[in-house]
């Protein structure tokens, strides 16, 4: 699985991003922050700025972590679309973590060549070319259940299953816990957007999930009896069945994907996955 971002590991995201070029320089460093652990890997070549862009983007974040610096007005409008959209009034906690990362990287920009940032399970990455994240298998976290291709670019992608959460998320219209869903993903140009997004859509259940997607204008990647996705992700998705993988450019049905899996020369089975139309 190399050249993949795995949910877990910012040491997958280092090994990644360091094809920047050869005399790219790197900073790490991560340190807790909104109730988990705010991380950046950023590359440049000059040293003098990256590190002092590093430094404002986690004041940035300490400063947002502190309650002074979201955008209350951002926050809002998401709340507003998740319930108008979904019919649900869920907590801002993902939409904030994800406008914080929106922010630094914002204070980033212009001095780094490329940069991966997380704050738990969600992910915001600038690069020059497209980046492959591991989506983690809620049976078992050191196995990915799909891999998602992040297109070059800012993109954030903000995962919500047993995995990436410390506590149960509770459904707000039964007052008991989701479990529809195993795993979603969620690939937007924000990452406040990807964060209120996955949280709603989790809760949602794939079904519905799927059918909002184009609407808000997101990618979404969904497990539960099997793995699928909105079609704007169509070529993008790989699907991990046991150790081998398969790989679906665009889901069709089950013959004929079958059939290419069999002329890529993959000896695992595609008929789990499919695209939503």
């Amino acid at each position: 699985m190399r050249g993949t971002i795995q949910p877990l590991a910012l040491t997958f995201c280092l090994a990644v991003a360091c094809r920047t070029g050869t005399d790219a320089r790197a900073v790490t460093r991560a340190e807790k922050a909104m109730g988990g652990v705010f991380s950046v890997a950023a590359w440049s070549r000059d040293s003098a700025s990256l590190v002092r862009a590093v430094n404002r983007a986690f004041a940035t974040v300490r400063q947002a972590d502190a309650g002074q610096g979201d955008t209350t007005a951002t926050l809002d409008s998401l709340r507003r679309l998740v319930a108008l959209r979904a019919g649900l009034r869920l907590d801002s906690g993902r939409a904030a973590r994800g406008r914080a990362l929106d922010r630094a990287l914002g204070v980033l920009r212009g001095a780094v060549d490329s940069a991966i940032l997380s704050i738990g399970g969600q992910y915001l990455i600038m690069t020059a070319g497209a980046r492959r994240v591991g989506i983690a298998d809620p049976d078992n976290s050191l196995r990915s259940l799909a891999q998602l291709s992040v297109p070059p670019g800012a993109w954030s992608v903000s995962t919500v299953s047993l995995v990436e959460q410390s506590d149960p998320v509770v459904d707000p219209r039964t007052g008991k816990p989701a479990d529809r869903v195993r795993a979603v993903s969620v690939l937007a140009p924000a990452a406040a957007a990807a964060g209120a997004w996955s949280m709603a859509f989790y809760v949602l259940g794939c079904d519905r999930a799927l059918a909002l997607a184009a609407s808000v204008e997101v990618g979404v990647l969904c497990a539960d009896d099997r793995v699928r996705w909105s079609s704007n992700l169509d070529g993008r998705v790989t699907v991990t069945t046991d150790s081998a993988v398969a790989t679906a450019p665009v889901p069709a049905p089950a013959p004929a994907r079958a059939a290419a899996a069999a002329a890529n020369g993959s000896t695992a089975l595609v008929a789990r996955s499919d695209s939503s139309r």
